[in-house]
């Protein structure tokens, strides 16, 4: 099964039981999920500060896109609970070293809540993985939440319960049926676009 490939992502689910709308999405994206962590090459990333340096302006590329599309289509009001401001944290970070963020943000248009909801499952994920990412580098770099970490420290201590609440509203789709294709479509076009968004 390729998520990549799929023109029609409901199809993907023929033969596969889920009990979620989570479940579905972390068994069909995640080849995605795999693709995303190898471009980020976090072995290189990590060796030195211009490593951290790219990689930061990468993560802002891609929220940055994101969080703009989310406010131009008048989305960001109905997500309050998350923090829809992690751009500004990266930038923050890149401040703190000494650097403005490079590139423009990636181009992102959603179409309502179902695609938001695709696109954040993303987004929203891979605060848990940012937390692990920013042990690392405090240890390579000696970065911390206030010293060049902003974004990897993400909600902190809030970050399981921050997820889990996520989650209940991205399960309160049913598993399958159009809607919950919405939403796969948009998260695989998320993954992909962080994908693109890093190998440049």
């Amino acid at each position: 099964m390729n998520a990549l490939t799929a023109s029609q992502p409901g199809n993907q689910t023929g033969g596969i039981h889920c009990g979620s709308l989570h479940a579905r999405l972390r068994q069909t994206t995640a080849d995605l999920h795999r693709r995303s962590e190898a471009v980020l090459d976090l072995p290189t990333k990590l060796t030195d500060l211009a490593g951290y340096v790219s990689l930061l302006d990468v993560l802002w590329r891609f929220h940055a896109g994101y969080e703009r599309a989310l406010r131009h289509a008048h989305l960001a009001a109905e997500f309050q609970s998350l923090c829809l401001c992690k751009a500004d944290w990266i930038a923050e970070d890149l401040c703190y070293l000494g650097c403005a963020p490079r590139g423009d943000p990636i181009d992102v248009a959603l179409d309502g809540r179902l695609d938001a909801l695709g696109s954040l499952y993303v987004i929203e994920g891979s605060m848990l993985g940012g937390r692990y990412i920013g042990k690392r580098a405090a240890q390579a770099l000696g970065v911390s939440p206030w010293r060049g970490a902003r974004f990897f420290h993400g909600y902190g201590e809030l970050a399981r319960s921050m997820w889990k609440e996520f989650v209940c509203d991205l399960n309160s789709v049913p598993a399958t049926g159009s809607p919950a294709d919405r939403v796969e479509a948009s998260s695989c076009r998320a993954f992909q676009a962080f994908i693109g968004s890093a190998s440049r």
